[in-house]
């Protein structure tokens, strides 16, 4: 048993290494490319000619794992709306990705910083919009500044209540006319299905 988990991990620290491996391209005298994994199976006459594809190293091996460990938010929180605006703008691939991170790299996020238990206000998601459009703007997101607006937009209205229409006062109400001139507006019932 601690031999088959001795190749496991040798496994596991071998795959990322050989994942980052250089590729050779060349051209032989039939013209048909051909592209390898090792420098020793590119002929010798054609090594001149050759083009080297080199693989993007990671600053560190940790680098591909997340900031902060997965964790859930409160519905309405700032929290949940940023997992949410970072999974839709592209910057998470998986809601289990930490969201703060990617934000704040593209510099997504509002004035004061993110408050991830703190409640989400109109003022925050304002502040995230005019963020997000800078971001997409200054190209550090794969979106256009409007589709940015759009998608922050989108999730703010998900996640905040929806505005109540504020009461016409009795002289906005004398301009429109008397009340009973108004068409009543249709009544819908919903009920649940049997």
């Amino acid at each position: 048993m601690c031999l088959f988990l001795l190749l496991i991990g040798v496994l596991c620290l071998w795959l990322p290494a050989a994942s980052q491996a250089d590729l050779y391209q060349w051209t032989d005298a039939d013209g048909v490319t051909h592209i390898v994994g090792k420098i020793s199976d590119v002929p010798d006459p054609y090594r001149a000619g050759m083009t080297v594809y080199h693989a993007a190293q990671p600053a560190t091996g940790l680098s591909t794992l997340p900031v902060a460990p997965s964790r859930t938010y409160a519905a309405q929180s700032q929290g949940a709306f940023a997992q949410k605006i970072a999974l839709d703008l592209g910057l998470i691939k998986m809601s289990s990705e930490d969201a703060f991170g990617p934000l704040g790299g593209a510099g997504v996020q509002p004035a004061n910083g993110w408050e991830a238990n703190d409640p989400l206000t109109p003022g925050v998601v304002d502040e995230v919009l005019t963020a997000a459009r800078r971001a997409a703007d200054a190209k550090r997101l794969p979106l256009s500044a409007d589709g940015a607006e759009a998608v922050v937009r989108q999730a703010g209205e998900s996640f905040l209540p929806p505005k109540t229409p504020e009461p016409q006062s009795a002289q906005a109400q004398d301009e429109d006319g008397p009340e009973h001139d108004q068409q009543p507006q249709p009544t819908l019932i919903e009920q649940p299905p049997p």
